[in-house]
Formats: structure tokens, C-alpha cells, sequence
């Protein structure tokens, strides 16, 4: 595999013909304020020097968009946002032109100053692990509109913080996960604090699919900013038809949550809950 060093002296059209070869790309630490969104269509692994390496998205877009059906990987690297709280785009967007895009890891990345960090849009199997989202009113998105039923994802050993009351985003509303459609989700060991949504399975309109594991999360307080905040709140909008099968709710900690820690529908969610504590 090639590697390629990039570093943020580079013009804006030398970083996208970086991107535009598969292989292997270091960026070196330092500011990367881009003028574009980067357009990936070749599989590439980019590895930053820890947060020191930042790119900043271009104003109203995203920094990064993945449209291939190969995986990437992202690792050690932060992303500013650039937006304001009526932006609606996302740091990274994660999609396919003709299928979906398979198995791409996301490692030990920083997220901040963003309406939201990854929007996945036709994408499977992938993996989140050991990074940090920071105040924003979403962190992550996740659809998978090639085929609802794919999915097998997986976010472990993440922080999710909420609320920015400097920007006083969305009067408070925070959300960590939305789940919209992509099949099975393993969310286990993370941290999610000071959100008044933490968890959100809202299911797009015909979705039908199986096993979900929310396992060793601890889930804190939110403050009395918005009311009914839910720590995991399972939905189904007016007139659509959605069935989710198999959730396992297991030993999680729902730490000072004014409202509910967990909202389950009867009729068409079927799911288990051991050993979860609710602490006052």
C-alpha cells in the first residue's frame, strides 16, 4: 500500500488529489481549513497525529464524503465543524453511489462545533470506537436507505457530550444516536452525558429488521433546560409501519435523568431489559 504525507500548507486541490489514489494517507499535525468538501471514491486510510491534526469543514458542508462501495478508515484526527446551529450537514457523510458502503472504521476521532458528526446514508457493517462528540444537536445519523435490514454496526468505548449552552443549540436538545433504518447496532461501553436525547430509534416508514445490543453504557443527567428528556427513546412516527425485533437492554447505569430512562413501545418492538440501574 502507498502512503502519501500530506500536511496543511497544501493547497486545496493538492489535498483532494491525495484522496483521489487508493492507499495510505498521514496528515501531520496542524490546522486544515478547507475551502471544499473532500470527495472520496477510492478506498484510503487516513491516520492524523492525534487532535493536533484538524481539519476544519469548509462553511455549510461536510469535511469529508465517502461515496464508495470499499471501506476507509479514519483515525486519530479531529474535525471543526465550522457551523453554525441552523446548519444542517454533517462532518462526514458516509454513502455509496449504487450500493452501500461496506465496513469503514471510524477510530479515535474528535468531533466538535458541528450540527452533526457522521451522517451514515447507505452504509454497513460499520465501526465506531474510542472517540469523542462534543455539543452538538446530533452526533450521529445513521440510515441505511440501499437496504433497511443491513446493518451490523458497531459503536464501543465512545464519550457523547451534549449540551452547548454558550450557543444555546436547539434550547438544549441533544441527541447522541439516531437510528432511522440499517439493521442490527451494537452499542456498547459508552459514555453519554448532558444529552437530552441520548438514544433515539425513530424508524423510517416500512422498516423491518432484528437485534440490536445496548450493553454497559452509562447514560447522565440532564439539566432541566428541556423537559421529557428520555435517555433511549424507541418511536414510531404517526402513519408509519415499522417492526424492530430482538433489543437487549443489558447492564446499563441511567444516572439522574429528570424525565424517563427508557420508553417502550408494546405493539411492535420486542425487547429484553437485565440488570439495567436508574439512579435517582
Amino acid at each position: 500500500m502507498s502512503i502519501t504525507t500530506i500536511d496543511p500548507t497544501m493547497s486545496q486541490a493538492s489535498l483532494q488529489a491525495a484522496f483521489n489514489n487508493p492507499g495510505e494517507i498521514h496528515a501531520t499535525a496542524g490546522n486544515y481549513p478547507l475551502s471544499a468538501t473532500i470527495l472520496i471514491t477510492v478506498p484510503i486510510k487516513l491516520v492524523g497525529e492525534g487532535r493536533p491534526t484538524q481539519f476544519i469543514a469548509p462553511q455549510g458542508a461536510p469535511a469529508f464524503a465517502l461515496n464508495l462501495r470499499e471501506p476507509c478508515i479514519f483515525s486519530d484526527f479531529s474535525i471543526n465543524g465550522n457551523i453554525s446551529s441552523t446548519t444542517l450537514n454533517a462532518a462526514i457523510t458516509v454513502d455509496s453511489p449504487n450500493f452501500d458502503n461496506g465496513c469503514s472504521r471510524f477510530d479515535n476521532l474528535f468531533f466538535y462545533n458541528h450540527y452533526m458528526a457522521i451522517s451514515f446514508i447507505r452504509a454497513s457493517g460499520w465501526v465506531i470506537r474510542d472517540s469523542f462528540f462534543f455539543e452538538a444537536p446530533f452526533q450521529l445519523y445513521i440510515n441505511n436507505l440501499y437496504n433497511c435490514d443491513w446493518g451490523d454496526n458497531t459503536i464501543i468505548g465512545s464519550t457523547f457530550f451534549g449540551y452547548n449552552t454558550a450557543n444555546n443549540i436547539s434550547n438544549g436538545y441533544s441527541v447522541g444516536i439516531r437510528w432511522c433504518s440499517s439493521g442490527g447496532l451494537k452499542v456498547i461501553g459508552n459514555k453519554f452525558n448532558v444529552m437530552s436525547n441520548p438514544i433515539q430509534f425513530i424508524p423510517n416508514n416500512g422498516v423491518v429488521t432484528v437485534d440490536f445490543i445496548f450493553m454497559g453504557n452509562s447514560i447522565e443527567y440532564f439539566s432541566n433546560v428541556v423537559s421529557n428528556s428520555t435517555g433511549v427513546l424507541i418511536y414510531k412516527q404517526a402513519g408509519y409501519n415499522a417492526t424492530l425485533n430482538s433489543f437487549q437492554f443489558i447492564g446499563n447505569q441511567f444516572n439522574n435523568y429528570k424525565y424517563n430512562s427508557l420508553i417502550i413501545p408494546s405493539n411492535w418492538v420486542h425487547l429484553t431489559s437485565v440488570g439495567n440501574i436508574n439512579f435517582p
